[in-house]
């Protein structure tokens, strides 16, 4: 279920089932035509997501909420989990820092990536 709220935010709420991990690629794919992203772009935020889609499930994390908000600055799109975040196997976090080497990528809970959306790339 995807939601919008006057806050001017996107939401997305999913079983932490592997069979989930295309709805949340396609939600980052529709989130990054919101921003105008470009191919590549968008390409990279739905690796990403399907990335930390991934590490969530085998965690064992048995529900995902990925909310992206657009009130500030450069739009932040985090994964909120219940309890502490698990640890993201080390070559997972290395993939998303080299996706992300203009934006922001944090392990702290939630997991946020702040996306920095350049028309050069």
């Amino acid at each position: 279920m995807t939601g919008q709220d006057s806050t001017g935010s996107l939401s997305l709420r999913v079983a932490g089932d592997a069979s989930q991990i295309t709805t949340a690629r396609s939600f980052a794919g529709s989130v990054g035509r919101v921003l105008d992203m470009n191919d590549g772009q968008r390409h990279d935020l739905r690796l990403a997501v399907s990335e930390i889609a991934t590490a969530a499930i085998r965690a064992g994390l048995m529900e995902l909420r990925f909310v992206v908000e657009f009130d500030s600055g450069a739009p932040v799109m985090r994964l909120e989990i219940e309890g502490d975040p698990p640890s993201l196997p080390s070559e997972t976090s290395q993939l998303l820092g080299a996706l992300f080497d203009k934006s922001e990528w944090s392990e702290a809970q939630p997991w946020l990536i702040r996306l920095v959306v350049d028309d050069d790339e």
